[in-house]
């Protein structure tokens, strides 16, 4: 679903998001859709944070129509003590070391470090309002660039045990999924 709910950074060039309930109906079609076709369990790969307000709300709604759906949550992932132990950024999530590491892993040349840039200053806006490169806006949490986290500290070697990993713990979740 190359659309969907992304709000968070909705205040930079080129950050498209649909609302909260276009995004749900989104994936509530989807699910039906693919469940009338005589799917029985659908997994969304998930790579948002966002995208999670939406998949919660989804998950529930379609298990009250017999439909089971679940998706990717690579937080859970990420928090796990051997993967923190491989991230040295105090915080991020967005353009940070972990997605510019599995960047350079999957994607090197789309990558260019010499533009990396270390923005990982606390969140200072509301509860869940975002961010913005404006620097007066007191709703949002101010980020002139857009990141959230160190990219500085990515590496490709990060990257492949970062992919390694994330991959192995979506082939369990899956795994787990269909048992269930």
């Amino acid at each position: 679903m190359t659309y969907q709910y992304y709000s968070t950074f909705v205040d930079y060039p080129g950050t498209i998001s649909l609302s909260f309930q276009t995004a749900l109906g989104v994936v509530l079609d989807t699910c039906r859709l693919l469940h009338k076709q005589g799917f029985r369990k659908i997994y969304i790969l998930n790579t948002g944070i966002r995208t999670l307000d939406v998949l919660t709300v989804a998950k529930t709604i379609l298990a009250s129509e017999g439909i089971q759906m679940d998706y990717l949550e690579s937080r859970k992932l990420m928090a796990q003590p051997e993967m923190r132990k491989l991230i040295k950024q105090a915080r991020g999530t967005h353009a940070d070391e972990v997605e510019t590491s599995i960047l350079l892993y999957i994607a090197p040349s789309v990558v260019n470090m010499s533009k990396a840039i270390k923005d990982d200053r606390p969140r200072t806006g509301l509860p869940n309002s975002g961010f913005t490169p404006d620097p007066n806006n007191k709703i949002k949490s101010y980020s002139p660039t857009g990141v959230w986290g160190d990219p500085t500290l990515a590496s490709r070697e990060k990257g492949k045990l970062f992919t390694e990993a994330l991959t192995d713990y979506v082939i369990n979740d899956i795994n787990k999924f269909a048992a269930s």
